[in-house]
């Protein structure tokens, strides 16, 4: 049904009945069910672990989301550092529903619930404290697209992204209303899947192909199989591989792989500027991409030291002054400024046609 890799290289599969599956880097094999954890069965079957959910939250613990579990019991929630698990129910004011799918971030935590939008939970900084949790239902009344929730994740803000059968919205948890999000023309509107990058990036898979919600605000674009090399335009699901800056795409006809170091990196950071030589003139959308695993801002230079724009790694650069002017060719140096304190530098080539 879903899985995932943790950050310990360890391979999480969800299954219909049979609990969950753990295969660590030593390929040793642990199966967590009924007998064994708190992930209980159903009421046809108390033997019958239907897990159909599973996330990891920035804090490295893993929650699943239960299926007609009874007694009713949507969230359960393993810390690996200690091997502990909790998990919330109708003693935390869960009710009765048959619960999607499951995300959970920094101090709160969703479920998607098949008709009712999502059950939004504050836990605070003791997750496994449930004197102080608060819990809401949160669906159409509240902007959400669809009643049917098909797709969840966190960005690196904590900010709570829910896909729908019918369109993206942002959760505000401050006013507890959903912000809808548009998408690209060239896909569709039915969510399957959702990822977000090292650069907090929103990934969007749909049954009409994959979409990109730049971090900030930019130009959303879209990858289907006209303009892409995408094997389906469904999209099953989305995982993000930090370490390779990889997006695994699976469809419905297999798997693509969407590469983001498409040029080798510098021996000494990792962190360039392409394409390089960089053609920019009049009809060009051109725009300058900078490999790095995370945010940044950019500031592009004369070899004199003037500077000619503020931009930032998402964004990229269109070979464009302040002014809007294309720049004349020559070379520029570009510097880094990276979300962890890190800066980094390098020249580019402009060609101005």
């Amino acid at each position: 049904l879903a899985g995932i890799v943790d950050r310990d290289d360890n391979v999480w599969i969800c299954t219909f009945g049979g609990g969950v599956y753990r295969l660590n880097a030593a390929n040793e094999l642990a199966n967590f069910t009924y007998s064994n954890s708190p992930l209980i069965g159903i009421q046809q079957d108390a033997t019958a672990s239907v897990v159909n959910g599973i996330y990891q939250d920035p804090a490295g613990r893993i929650w699943f989301s239960l299926f007609q579990a009874n007694p009713h019991r949507p969230m359960v929630v393993f810390d690996p550092s200690d091997s502990a698990w909790t998990w919330f129910d109708a003693a935390d004011g869960f009710v009765v529903g048959n619960n999607q799918v499951v995300a959970a971030g920094v101090g709160t935590a969703a479920v998607g619930v098949d008709d009712q939008g999502i059950a939004f939970l504050r836990f605070g900084s003791d997750l496994f404290n449930h004197a102080d949790d608060q819990l809401g239902y949160f669906s159409r009344s509240r902007r959400l697209p669809s009643a049917i929730v098909t797709a969840l994740a966190y960005d690196r803000d904590n900010r709570l992204w829910v896909g729908t059968n019918q369109g993206l919205a942002r959760f505000d948890d401050d006013i507890e209303f959903f912000i809808p999000a548009s998408l690209p023309a060239e896909v569709n509107s039915e969510i399957t899947a959702l990822a977000v990058d090292s650069r907090n990036n929103l990934w969007v898979g749909t049954t009409g192909g994959l979409a990109l919600l730049p971090d900030g605000g930019g130009d959303t674009l879209a990858f289907t199989t006209a303009n892409s090399e995408l094997v389906s335009d469904q999209i099953e699901s989305l995982v993000y591989d930090e370490p390779s800056g990889r997006l695994l795409i699976f469809t419905r006809n297999g798997l693509s792989i969407l590469d983001y170091s498409l040029v080798d990196g510098d021996a000494s950071s990792g962190v360039v500027a392409y394409p390089n030589p960089f053609r920019i003139g009049d009809g060009s959308l051109a725009q300058l991409q900078f490999r790095l695993d995370q945010r940044g801002d950019v500031r592009i230079f004369t070899v004199a030291g003037d500077l000619v724009r503020l931009t930032d790694v998402n964004t990229g650069w269109d070979g464009r002054n302040a002014a809007g002017e294309f720049v004349a060719s020559g070379v520029y140096i570009w510097e880094i400024k990276a979300e962890d304190g890190g800066r980094h530098h390098g020249k580019v080539f402009v060609v101005r046609r």
